[in-house]
């Protein structure tokens, strides 16, 4: 089995130096940290060191195969290397070759198929003009011709000088009345007048009205009845005050809106919150809105209020007395 070792280990050795002879072949140790892959190109194989006795423990005295994923024995090293060294560099480039002798003349070739034939040219310049040929001999007299076309009139003749001025005639009778002449153009309108503007302000004529939650009731006294001119525009402006009824921590939510013609206005809302507190009872709150109302003058007089109502909380009492603090309601009218 020695025997069986020995020959491998000369025939790789062999091999080896071969190889060396070819390119250089550089062997790694097995590492954990490096491991071949499995190239094809690649031969890996077990070398057992023979120890330091020659001063080289990496002197490998017999040597088998592997595979790549092989592992070696205990007191062998594993080693790979290249099956084909790597590529040399580019060597220069040769001298250029002397130029070679001209080849013989080659046969004639035979005639090509006659070609199609051209288009027609452009028409040539125009020749120059003959000489002139010589006159005829005279002709024989032709019948005579018809009579012409009378001439055009002659100019008029100068004017002779104006006879003595006759007598006056008799007045003649009045001619009949011309037609009337066609109407002038409409004048530019002159500036709006002020007829139609007017002012007024209404106050309310009781000491308080309760509102309720549901009902929206028009406060008496706030209520003004306007005409509207043709081209009017009506601004109305509200304020006044509410007293709030109850213990002294209630509260409430009021909303006030705008009337006309017993209808509530749309978008003319305004709220507002009342509360009682510890030392303040009745508590007050004040309130004022304005808006601006395009009524149509066909259906005048308009009537413009101001209705009240609880949205939530404790009962509320609107202020209104006519000797204290009343509510009240303006109404201009503007012309445009």
């Amino acid at each position: 089995m020695a025997s069986k070792a020995v020959r491998l280990s000369t025939a790789v050795a062999v091999v080896l130096l071969a190889v060396v002879s070819v390119s250089r072949v550089q062997a790694h140790e097995q590492d954990s940290s490096k491991k071949p892959g499995s190239d094809p190109g690649v031969i890996y194989a077990c070398v057992k060191s023979d120890g330091p006795r020659d001063g080289d423990p990496d002197d490998g005295r017999l040597m088998r195969l592997i595979a790549v994923q092989e592992v070696c024995r205990r007191g062998e090293v594993k080693i790979h290397w290249n099956v084909v060294g790597p590529k040399g560099e580019t060597g220069a480039a040769g001298a250029p070759g002397l130029n070679g002798a001209m080849g013989p003349q080659g046969p004639t070739g035979i005639a090509g198929a006659v070609g199609p034939q051209g288009p027609t040219g452009a028409t040539g310049a125009a020749g120059p003009q003959g000489p002139a040929g010589t006159d005829g001999a005279a002709g024989a007299q032709g019948p005579a011709g018809a009579a012409g076309a009378a001439g055009p009139a002659g100019a008029v003749g100068a004017t002779g000088a104006a006879g003595a001025p006759g007598a006056d005639g008799a007045p003649g009778a009045a001619g009949a009345a011309g037609a009337a002449g066609a109407t002038g153009a409409t004048g530019a309108a002159g500036p709006a007048g002020t007829t139609g503007q007017d002012a007024l302000t209404v106050f309310s004529t009781a000491p308080g009205i309760t509102f309720t939650i549901g009902a929206c009731a028009v406060i008496p006294g706030v209520a003004a009845s306007v005409v509207v001119p043709v081209g009017g525009v009506v601004v109305a402006s509200a304020d006044g005050s509410v007293q709030l009824n109850g213990g002294s921590t209630n509260n409430a939510l009021v909303e006030l809106r705008f009337v006309v013609d017993g209808a509530a206005v749309p978008n003319s809302l305004h709220r507002l919150t009342v509360a009682n507190t510890v030392g303040v009872t009745p508590g007050w709150a004040t309130w004022s809105m304005t808006r601006a109302f395009a009524l149509d003058p066909a259906t005048s007089p308009h009537t413009i209020s101001v209705c009240g109502q609880l949205s939530a909380g404790s009962a509320a009492a609107f202020s209104g007395s006519p000797t204290n603090t009343p509510d009240n309601l303006t109404v201009v009218i503007l012309k445009r």
